[in-house]
């Protein structure tokens, strides 16, 4: 009984660290997404970026 609740134990923490890793990556990756997009809007128009 005790190693069947050790399983479950171990898998779910394996998941709770996945999502977390996850969660990690996005914090981690949207700040350049979002450098993206400014470069995108910047080539579109310099000038109206300048005057806003």
């Amino acid at each position: 009984m005790d190693e069947i609740k050790t399983k479950k134990s171990k898998k779910a923490l394996s998941i709770y660290l996945i999502f977390f890793i996850i969660m990690i990556a996005f914090i981690a990756i949207s700040p350049y997404i979002a450098m993206h997009n400014v470069e995108k809007k910047s080539k579109l128009s310099p000038k109206e970026r300048i005057q806003h």
